[in-house]
């Protein structure tokens, strides 16, 4: 499930995140890119959290990482490489990921004793 996201708005899709990527094969490895950001894939079925801005929405899904062997192995073959075995992949943290900013209700709470000194002073 993919979600985008602003402020004021929260929409879900099934399959918005799905369709076709330009990937790289590079360094036994394959190369996912989504919006001019690279994810790299350290074995088949990594899941990659994705969270992109564009066009104002936060976009939130998942890529599940193919087996490199059938998205680089002939190209990698002609370069003399292969697909590396698979290996732990990093932390989240590792990949560029996005967040949404927003005006906070805390923000107002913090009003609360403003407001109170001023019913007690106009109300009394």
């Amino acid at each position: 499930m993919w979600e985008e996201r602003t402020c004021k708005q929260a929409r879900q899709w099934q399959h918005w995140g799905s369709g076709c990527y330009r990937y790289k094969c590079e360094v036994g490895r394959l190369h996912i890119i989504v919006a001019n950001y690279t994810y790299t894939c350290y074995h088949a079925g990594q899941e990659i959290a994705i969270r992109i801005i564009q066009n104002d929405w936060l976009h939130k899904g998942a890529l599940i990482c193919p087996p490199c062997r059938d998205i680089c192995q002939a190209e990698l073959k002609e370069k003399h490489e292969y697909c590396k075995p698979g290996d732990e992949h990093p932390p989240p943290t590792y990949y560029h990921r996005d967040n949404l900013y927003c005006a906070s209700a805390a923000k107002l709470t913090n009003l609360s004793p403003f407001l109170t000194l001023i019913y007690f002073f106009v109300f009394r």
